[in-house]
């Protein structure tokens, strides 16, 4: 066997497609004195491929009806044996485009299994993410009728959670920040939920919004002792429509207007609806 027909039949083989004799052909190739390099690399890809279309599928119990035709099966009379089948005539080997059809059509529910797979991710991500902002707010040292408020946007149809990750420019503790908004663009509200803030005596911290490529003030950040953060984001900035990203930044006391003066320490895109 030839290296291209090994890798013609590779994919077939970790789908367990092939026959015996097809099989322990390629199972010699890799035995044989290599090396191998491209056959070997060429068979982890499929295993992998196949191990990752299993783990997608769920699994399924058969119902009672099978369990009790094979029941009846075992304990029904002895069949006669059936004749001999007739020999069958050497088997040929299929053709490369078989494989490669073969190969298109794993490759094609391999895709379609991970795209299932990354969408029950961000879904997993999103609940640890809102399961986060829960516990901040029950943390958070303000009181209770605002933190019925924040959990009640939280759980409101429409409501997004937008990360805000660290930029480049936010250095020190406040690389170990975080943040994320709460945000309904329906009810045009938003909030702001902050961990690890360091207090800064002489400036603030700043949120802002980004809309068709402008940024609006959305009001001031103060850090609570404890460095949480939780402030409502200013509702008139919310009616011009959904934006683009939310940031934060590090002004001077009392913040600014219009643009950003100060580094950008936090940066956030909305996804879309």
């Amino acid at each position: 066997m030839t290296h291209q027909e090994f890798l013609e039949q590779v994919d077939a083989y970790a789908l367990g497609a092939l026959d015996p004799v097809e099989a322990r052909a390629l199972e010699a190739h890799l035995a044989s004195g290599g090396p191998h390099p491209g056959c070997e690399a060429a068979l982890a890809r499929a295993n992998q491929v196949v191990a990752d279309l299993a783990s997608d599928l769920e699994p399924v119990t058969p119902p009672p009806r099978v369990w009790e035709a094979v029941a009846r099966s075992i304990s029904g009379p002895a069949s006669p044996r059936a004749p001999a089948p007739l020999r069958a005539p050497p088997r040929r080997r299929a053709p490369a485009w078989a494989y490669a059809i073969a190969a298109a059509a794993v490759l094609t529910l391999v895709v379609s299994g991970l795209g299932v797979r990354e969408a029950r991710r961000s879904e997993a991500q999103a609940s640890a993410t809102a399961a986060a902002c829960a516990r901040e707010l029950a943390e958070a040292r303000i009181d209770v009728l605002r933190k019925e408020d924040a959990l009640q946007l939280l759980v409101e149809p429409g409501t997004q959670l937008v990360s805000l990750k660290p930029t480049p420019d936010a250095k020190g503790p406040l690389a170990q920040s975080s943040g994320v908004v709460i945000f309904n663009n329906p009810r045009g509200r938003a909030l702001f939920l902050g961990k690890s803030f360091p207090g800064e005596p002489t400036r603030d911290y700043e949120l802002w919004l980004i809309r068709d490529g402008k940024t609006i003030a959305a009001g001031l950040l103060p850090p609570g002792p404890d460095g949480r953060v939780f402030a409502d984001v200013r509702p008139e900035v919310l009616t011009g429509g959904r934006p683009q990203n939310f940031a934060v930044s590090l002004e001077q006391k009392g913040g600014v207007t219009g643009t950003p003066v100060g580094p950008v320490i936090f940066l956030g895109a909305v996804a879309s609806p």
